[in-house]
């Protein structure tokens, strides 16, 4: 019993390594450098608005970042400006728009600080 076993398990193996692609046509064999595999996914216009809004937000400008997050048009890069105006400009905020932010951006990094 226990040879018949033993003989199934050669044939799979067998039947695996024969049917099993080479490397090399399965792996990508030339890299894409991340920012051109990247390209497209946000305008351009929404890129250097995300740019503004980031140095707007490091400089907490309240007002300025948030003029420029109703300017942006995709609804991720609006909402990554908004984390990043919250977590420099929590103090200089309002109550509701904190109070907003807390459940909107509950699973994003340093949520529990604030």
């Amino acid at each position: 019993m226990r040879i018949r076993y033993l003989m199934i398990a050669t044939t799979v193996a067998a039947a695996l390594a024969i049917l099993t692609p080479p490397a090399q046509d399965v792996l990508n064999s030339t890299p894409v450098p991340y920012s051109a595999s990247q390209g497209g996914i946000i305008s351009s216009q929404d890129a250097a608005l995300v740019q503004q809004g980031l140095t707007a937000a490091r400089a907490r400008d309240v007002f300025g970042t948030q003029a420029i997050m109703a300017r942006i048009s995709d609804p991720s890069a609006r909402k990554l400006v908004e984390w990043a105006l919250v977590d420099t400009s929590d103090r200089q905020m309002s109550y509701s728009d904190l109070a907003l932010a807390q459940t909107d951006l509950a699973n994003w990094p340093r949520g529990g600080s604030r």
